[in-house]
């Protein structure tokens, strides 16, 4: 069997802060493996709500990946899509296991230079995306936040240690040397 310490530390986590009952600003926050990005973006509640509910189901329907995008949207197009977005979250299925791959691209507009912009993926187990739903929903109605740990079951994640046999405590340093041939 294999022993697995996991930090259960967010990738990713959101912060809605509303305006008024209908809509207000999505802050957002990824980090992992050394990388990290944060922005926000403007999002009506009933945006948030319908990528809640796309993610509620156990086991998740990801035929086609579920999507949030915000940003700056054109004047002159009605579109759903932002001409500059700021913030998008993509969850799609990950082979056959019941895994997800997220997709967090975070960029800060910056009109003196170029954009700021971060690209986070990570693998994220259906049973946490249920939970990071659930979280979305009270976040909406109730304050707080809404966070997404990464798998631990995914290869070369940081912070987790894998065994694949019993792990033996090392001999004393004393004991190797008294018995190293002269």
């Amino acid at each position: 069997s294999a022993l697995a310490i996991a930090r259960a530390d967010r990738v990713l986590t959101l912060h809605y802060i509303p305006e008024d009952e209908r809509h207000g600003e999505l802050r957002v926050e990824a980090r992992h493996a050394g990388f990290s990005g944060r922005s926000s973006a403007w999002f009506n509640t009933d945006t948030l709500q319908q990528f809640a509910e796309a993610l509620q189901s156990y086991p998740p329907k990801l035929e086609e990946p579920v999507q949030l995008k915000g940003g700056y949207f054109s004047d002159s197009v009605v579109s759903t899509a932002p001409v500059e977005t700021h913030v998008g979250i993509s969850i799609a299925q990950f082979g056959s296991k019941g895994r997800c791959w997220a997709q967090v691209m975070l960029s800060e507009p910056d009109d003196e230079i170029m954009p700021h912009t971060a690209v986070i993926s990570f693998i994220v187990e259906d049973c946490a995306l249920m939970r990071f739903a659930d979280q979305i929903q009270a976040m909406l109605a109730h304050g707080g936040s809404a966070g997404l740990p990464p798998s631990d079951l995914g290869a070369a994640q940081p912070g987790i240690i894998r065994a694949l046999s019993a792990i033996r405590r090392a001999r004393p340093i004393r004991r190797l040397l008294s018995q190293r041939p002269d």
